[in-house]
């Protein structure tokens, strides 16, 4: 009887086993018909992925990280100084002002330009800002955290006066990479090789027109050959390579040409308020009395403006900076105003920078020469180079020999012995900085053409040097064109002769000059000056139209020079503004443009008059040209029917202006629109957002508006403030509009992502219409839904968002500001507002938009863990009991059940959970194509009816292990602490429920990235 219940109890096993087996194996096989391939798709991607991921972490790590890290520390060091003040310590970053472009009649960001193109050629004069911007690249890149730099391309500077004999550009790169062990340059060449066919890095070339002439033609013959061999493809390297736009000879026709811009009012402005920051802080070593002298950067604007001459030169970087430390450094010490004329501003300039040590008191550390001998020196120099003859090379650039001549001559002539020449040098290079030397010393050359072209003048100043002066102009009339105005704007020189000359030539470009000479003149005989006044005004009527504004030529001189008499405040100065203003009533367009050169308040107010009476394109373009002396006049014409003058007050863009289109968004009518658009994009300026904090116009400040009360809270400390308050007004008008497409890409981020989250609630469909064209579209639905934040965007998030935006009617133009925004920012902001419609009421969302950064957040992560702890512990220990009690079961030393169901429970349970943990990973880390959603979702679901079976036998036997009253007890705490800490944690995740937050947290990150980049 036993032997028979022994066989019926095996048979029993066996056929459980069989069946039990039979199930699982037809749930394998329906589940492997079912997601085989996709699984395997999944596999083959994570095997094939992931050791490459490995591998390249581990080369970046080992290989390159030595020569990147000693690489980046030598930038600040080397790049890091301002190249006209590096006595003072001024950091490169902090007076950097962004260099613009100028197409199709407006002006662009050059940095952003610049970084779109493959191959670029930089073309500007000396001083335009070509090798800061180089710098500027740099030293951004050197400040980035290494994981950001990793993702961008390598900067490397290269100066191309150092191309000498053999031109060899990687051999040039590798001397930045070599270290101080290296015996050659073969590891650094190797390094600079592998990242060269990797595409990682950016090179800019600096100093085209540096390199010596019999070497030019080899060194573009390399740079055209580098092109072709590194930067040509979407993935290769980045090429910009820099030169002064006048001696361009269109060579490198391949490269995208460029031209700097000269800075406008608001880049002048921007550059002088942080030269002045700069002077105010704590290393300047100026006293408290003399910073409150300081004044502001308005101030200074405003002498700048007073003469034409002088903001013409403030236009150049270079020349604005040397301005800047002449009144800062001299001017203002001892009481005086800044120069009227451009040769007092080069004299007072030139005198500044070499008796620094005495307005200075160096003391003992003062330089041994006299501020005389150093300028006779100067001038002899600058003599030399402009006499050399053009056959015999480059006459901005003189030779380490020719200049030991110059300075043999100069020194003898006045009786100092001739070893002084090497000191005096140095003092010229290092400590006046009036000559600046190449780093072989083999060339020197001034630090700005015209100062160059000034010394030559003094050089040759009075009627003696007059013969010498004209003989040089009529060899060569280009190059001696501002020498000659320079030699008549200097004081004491009567220059009736000299412009006499010029004027009876038949050759316009001369008559042109004897013009230009005339508006500079310190002394000259009235007859002949009416002569060639009343000449240029009769030709006017019949001169072509100028292309663009800018236009460079004999037309441009003209206008220049009329503009340049027009402005003073004369006899002489009257009558040609009359007369102009008699052709431009007459529809003559080049006395219109000699208006708006002039400068003048009421010549801007004239033209503003004559555009709003006949509504004249060609007058509103040449009033908006005319900067900040127009803004009192444009901000008077501004009216419900004309918005030109606002977006010509916006193109200004000064802080003055920005306080006009202020007062302009308190009316009722479109400019208010235009004026709130306006505001949103020169609010990014930090200038112009200090000046609306502290003096902001308020209209009528009590209005409350639905919705936007609070639009700025998360961008201010001061809810209550002018900013604050005028933002409120700005949000109101921009949130029930669309953004002008010609502004999209200069709002402030802070107002664009402000006002897309109020275009895309108050626009978006009623209904779930959003959410049912999600669920529709698995790709999208993957994009907002599953992939998490640190795993970033995908490869088509961009698309798919602009097609989803699409279908719901949005506009061209409100897709693209969306656009300027990162991909992160723009799938939250989609998101939070369109598809996860977490509360429809407006007042809710304007409070939790304006407490988005000011509310404490609740981190809940210690309670989660407690919270999982416990839960996973709990349920550990009873699954893991039950699976115990199965294999005892299975093993037959204590039974509980049929052996087939403990077969089951284990099988099912295993297989699930590898199941549904590989496909999450697949899904979720490894990005695989394939849509695993519902198989590792479907094999959850199993693995947990699994471990609710396995929980059965598993508190059977913790019962007879401890107790069936002590498994209650157990049971019944552990449900009492996830009951408290998840409602706590549910009261806190419900106040940290803001996802406007997670926007602007999102927005926050973006900045700083780009700041850095």
């Amino acid at each position: 009887m036993a032997e028979q219940d022994s066989i019926t109890e095996g048979l029993t096993a066996v056929f459980g086993g069989v069946a039990g087996g039979a199930i699982i194996v037809g749930i394998l096989a329906v589940a492997l018909k079912k997601f085989g391939d996709k699984l395997g798709e999944g596999l083959y991607g994570l095997l094939t992925t992931l050791p490459g991921r490995v591998f390249e972490r581990m080369a970046i790590r080992f290989s390159e990280d030595k020569r990147i890290t000693h690489y980046r520390a030598k930038i600040p060091d080397e790049y890091g100084r301002h190249v006209l003040t590096r006595q003072r310590q001024i950091a490169v970053n902090s007076v950097y002002v962004h260099l613009q472009y100028e197409r199709g009649g407006r002006r662009h960001d050059l940095r952003r330009r610049v970084l779109q193109e493959k191959a670029v050629l930089l073309l500007g004069e000396a001083g335009a800002g070509k090798s800061l911007l180089s710098k500027y690249f740099l030293l951004h890149w050197a400040q980035q955290p290494r994981k950001l730099q990793q993702k961008q391309q390598l900067p490397v500077l290269v100066e191309l006066h150092r191309c000498d004999g053999s031109v060899d550009l990687p051999g040039l790169i590798a001397t930045r990479f070599r270290l101080p062990h290296d015996k050659n340059d073969s590891r650094a060449m190797e390094f600079v090789t592998q990242r060269l066919n990797d595409g990682a890095m950016r090179l800019l070339f600096d100093g085209l027109d540096e390199v010596q002439a019999d070497q030019q033609p080899g060194v573009i013959a390399a740079l055209e050959t580098f092109r072709k061999t590194h930067a040509s493809g979407d993935d290769a390297n980045s090429l910009v390579v820099t030169g002064r736009g006048s001696a361009y000879n269109g060579s490198l026709a391949a490269f995208e040409v460029i031209q700097i811009a000269g800075f406008d009012d608001s880049s002048i402005l921007r550059f002088l308020d942080r030269w002045l920051t700069v002077e105010r802080s704590a290393g300047s070593g100026l006293t408290d009395a003399e910073i409150a002298e300081l004044g502001t950067a308005e101030r200074i604007f405003d002498q700048i403006r007073q003469s034409p001459q002088l903001l013409q030169l403030a236009r150049t970087p270079l020349l604005l900076s040397l301005l800047a430390d002449l009144y800062t450094g001299s001017l203002l010490r001892r009481g005086r105003s800044l120069p009227a004329s451009r040769a007092a501003f080069y004299s007072r300039v030139s005198d500044h920078m070499v008796t620094r040590d005495l307005l200075l008191d160096r003391g003992e550390r003062a330089s041994p020469y006299e501020p005389g001998d150093k300028l006779a020196v100067l001038k002899r120099i600058a003599l030399a180079m402009t006499e050399t003859p053009a056959e015999q090379g480059d006459r901005l650039i003189i030779g380490k020999e020719k200049l030991r001549e110059v300075l043999a001559a100069t020194l003898a002539a006045l009786d100092l012995r001739a070893e002084h020449g090497r000191d005096l040098l140095r003092d010229l290079t290092d400590r006046s900085q009036m000559l600046v030397g190449s780093d072989t010393g083999e060339r020197f050359w001034f630090p700005h053409r015209s100062f160059q072209e000034y010394f030559t003048a003094r050089a040759l100043e009075g009627p003696v040097g007059a013969g010498r002066l004209l003989a040089g102009y009529w060899s060569d009339p280009t190059f001696w064109h501002d020498t000659v105005r320079f030699w008549c704007g200097l004081d004491g020189n009567n220059c009736t002769t000299v412009v006499g000359r010029l004027f009876e030539g038949n050759d316009l470009g001369h008559r042109v000059l004897a013009l230009e000479c005339l508006s500079e003149a310190s002394e000259i005989d009235d007859q002949l000056a009416e002569r060639i006044m009343a000449h240029f005004l009769a030709e006017l009527p019949g001169m072509p139209a100028a292309p663009e504004p800018a236009a460079i030529g004999d037309a441009a001189g003209i206008v220049e020079a009329l503009g340049s008499v027009a402005s003073r405040d004369t006899d002489r100065g009257r009558r040609v503004r009359g007369q102009l203003e008699a052709q431009t009533y007459a529809g003559t367009e080049h006395a219109m443009r000699a208006l708006a050169r002039s400068g003048r308040a009421d010549a801007a107010q004239f033209l503003v008059d004559l555009a709003v009476l006949n509504n004249d394109t060609l007058a509103q373009e040449c009033a908006g040209t005319m900067g900040e002396v127009a803004v009192p006049a444009l901000a008077g014409a501004v009216a419900a029917d004309r918005i030109w003058p606002v977006n010509r007050l916006g193109g200004i863009g000064t802080p003055s202006a920005a306080m006009e289109l202020a007062r302009l968004i308190w009316t009722d009518d479109t400019s208010a629109t235009a004026a709130a658009w306006w505001l949103c994009a020169l609010i990014r300026e930090p200038n112009i957002e200090a000046a609306l904090e502290d003096h902001a116009p308020l209209g009528d400040a009590t209005t409350t508006y639905a919705g936007v009360d609070g639009a700025w809270d998360p961008f201010t400390s001061d809810p209550q403030g002018r900013l604050a308050r005028l933002m409120r007004r700005v949000a109101h008008l921009g949130g029930n509009s669309s953004p002008p497409e010609f502004l999209i890409e200069r709002l402030d981020p802070r107002a664009t992502v402000l006002l897309s989250s109020l275009i895309l609630l108050r626009r978006r469909p009623s209904g779930s219409e959003a959410l049912t064209i999600v669920m529709g579209d698995q790709e999208l639905k993957h994009e907002l839904f599953y992939r998490s934040d640190r795993l970033g965007c995908g490869p088509n998030t961009r698309r798919l968002l602009h097609d989803f935006l699409r279908r719901l009617a949005y506009s061209v133009s409100e897709i693209a500001m969306l656009d300027t925004l990162p991909e992160m920012v723009q799938r939250a902001l989609v998101s939070y507002t369109l598809v996860f419609q977490y509360t429809a009421n407006e007042a809710a969302r304007a409070k939790l938009w304006a407490q988005a950064t000011h509310d404490v957040e609740h981190s809940t992560r210690g309670l989660k863990f407690l919270w999982l702890a416990t839960a996973g512990s709990a349920a550990l220990t009873v699954t893991g009991t039950g699976m115990y009690r199965a294999v005892a079961t299975i093993a037959h030393s204590w039974a509980w059940g049929p052996i087939w169901l403990a077969w089951t429970m284990l099988i099912v349970f295993g297989f699930s959970t590898a199941s549904a943990a590989v496909a999450w990973y697949l899904e979720e880390v490894v990005i695989v194509s394939a849509d695993l959603e519902t198989l590792w979702r479907s094999s959850g679901t199993v693995a947990g009816c699994a471990a609710a079976a396995l929980a059965l036998p598993g508190m059977w036997t913790l019962a007879a292990w401890i107790g069936g009253p002590a498994v209650a007890i157990g049971l019944i705490v552990v449900a009492l602490i996830l009951i408290r800490v998840g409602r706590v944690i549910m009261q806190q995740d419900l106040a940290n429920a803001n996802h406007f937050r997670q926007i602007l947290q999102e927005l926050h990150a973006s900045q700083v990235i780009r700041q850095q980049q």
